[in-house]
């Protein structure tokens, strides 16, 4: 069976089901996409049991066929490929890919061994796309491997409350809370899922597309775009209470430039980023003192100007790249820092907004 397509569609969304391709499985099928050909419309989908991901396109064809092509060389040869118009000649278990002057030949598996995509019909609402997006970069950096430890460590937990949204996770030292406010009412989630929904999700989003469509039924989500699909799996753990090691009060507070500190931060960790990977921080007077040392490479300090502080003088230790991480996702010119002591958790938040809320435990001395 004869098809044609553009392949520039074609490669971006090979491209973007790659993504979903577990990286090593058991199971030879998953590294394939699968590939659905009916009334002039190509369906391909990819999917790791976990999540999965159909992106729909038009092509030129009089039959239909369902097969499955190895995902990462198909898209590698779409890619390469010279002409701007893919021809390809569909069999039950084979696909012929070829232009003018060159051709490829794939082996097939059968479809039927492919996992379907369940389909969710649930709550509904709508995401607003520069908000979600923002909210899994800040709150990513904290998810655990797979594999790592407790499953609530290497999730996303998506809670919300009337029109309030939030992304929360932890990895046991630190949690992030990312919040915002739209004009939907999401009623009241707890639900957690896989970090590589997210991961996939902000690769697929188009720039032009402000709102998706986010469904929730009882086992999975899914996120509905014109023409493409992202199905996941909504995970089974329990997630640490985490409002209750958010402190409540605090002894000790200040507030710096956002950019002075990581940029301060992100020069003294070249020096303890393969030794230590600790950094120290002094608040005396209307200073913050940041140090570290490597006790075969040497030291460094810095210090920077206080805006306002609260409490008195303060040493504690952190992990350097825990801490920049916690900074990074600060949005406003200016940073506040609170703890109850020096051996007490660090929460980082912005200024004048309940937006992002980072914990992060202080280290004891070496």
């Amino acid at each position: 069976m004869q098809v044609q397509c553009n392949k520039v569609e074609l490669s971006l969304a090979l491209q973007e089901l790659s993504t979903v391709v577990p990286a090593s499985t058991m199971i030879p099928v998953l590294n394939n996409v699968m590939v659905s050909i009916k009334d002039g419309s190509l369906s391909l989908t990819s999917s790791d049991l976990e999540i999965g991901l159909t992106i729909n396109m038009n092509c030129e064809a009089s039959e239909s066929i369902t097969t499955t092509v190895p995902a990462k060389l198909f898209a590698e040869i779409i890619r390469s490929f010279p002409e701007e118009k893919i021809k390809m000649d569909f069999q039950a278990n084979s696909v012929k890919i070829y232009g003018k002057s060159c051709e490829f030949f794939l082996n097939c598996i059968e479809p039927s061994e492919f996992p379907m995509l369940p389909k969710v019909s649930g709550k509904n609402f709508p995401l607003h796309r520069d908000l979600t997006l923002h909210s899994i970069e800040r709150v990513l950096p904290v998810v655990l491997a797979k594999g790592e430890g407790n499953i609530a460590y290497s999730s996303i937990l998506l809670e919300s409350s009337a029109n309030e949204f939030r992304f929360v996770a932890t990895d046991g030292q630190r949690i992030v809370v990312s919040k915002f406010w739209d004009n939907a009412d999401f009623n009241s989630l707890h639900i957690l899922i896989p970090p590589k929904t997210f991961n996939v999700l902000s690769k697929i989003w188009p720039k032009e597309v402000s709102n998706t469509e986010f469904i929730v039924s009882d086992r999975e989500v899914s996120f509905v775009f014109e023409t493409k699909l992202l199905v996941s799996r909504i995970l089974e753990a329990d997630f640490p209470a985490y409002e209750r090691v958010i402190p409540r009060d605090v002894s000790y507070s200040f507030k710096v430039n956002r950019n002075d500190l990581l940029n301060t931060l992100q020069r003294i960790y070249l020096i303890v980023r393969n030794s230590t990977k600790r950094v120290s921080l002094s608040l005396k007077a209307n200073n913050l003192t940041i140090s570290g040392q490597d006790p075969e490479k040497g030291w460094a300090t810095e210090t920077i100007p206080v805006i306002d502080s609260g409490g008195g003088e303060l040493e504690s230790i952190f992990d350097a790249k825990k801490l920049i991480d916690g900074i990074m996702g600060v949005d406003t010119e200016e940073a506040v820092f609170e703890t109850e002591g020096p051996f007490h958790p660090l929460m980082i938040k912005e200024f004048d907004s309940d937006k992002y809320t980072y914990v992060l435990v202080s280290l004891k001395s070496p």
